[in-house]
């Protein structure tokens, strides 16, 4: 079964600030996950690979792999291969609405 959603959020950061989030030696001051290697090491690119364990202990590993990055328009495609199968192929983009504010867009 697939299911396609687009949830968004305003956040009250600039988009430059909330992009540098999503660079791999920040995504777990944010995540429910913890990072244990990212291959190649680096700023998001294509390729990269970021293995996780999640869930109590570390019991599940969780994989992210980037397919896509567009930094001038903040754009990420990536795949999070979670527990029981799941797969989530998803496009997250943000886009600034003014000097202290910007809107994450998951879809």
């Amino acid at each position: 079964m697939q299911l396609s959603t687009c949830p968004a959020c305003v956040a009250d950061a600039p988009v430059a600030v909330a992009w540098s989030l999503l660079d791999p030696a920040r995504c777990d001051e944010w995540w429910d996950a913890r990072t244990r290697r990212v291959t190649p090491q680096g700023p998001l690119s294509p390729g990269q690979r970021l293995d996780c364990r999640a869930g109590p202990l570390g019991t599940f590993a969780v994989t992210f792999e980037i397919l896509e990055v567009d930094h001038a328009a903040h754009r990420l495609r990536w795949v999070a291969r979670l527990p029981f199968g799941i797969a989530n192929d998803q496009i997250t983009s943000l886009a600034p609405l003014g000097p202290a504010q910007c809107r994450i867009s998951f879809g």
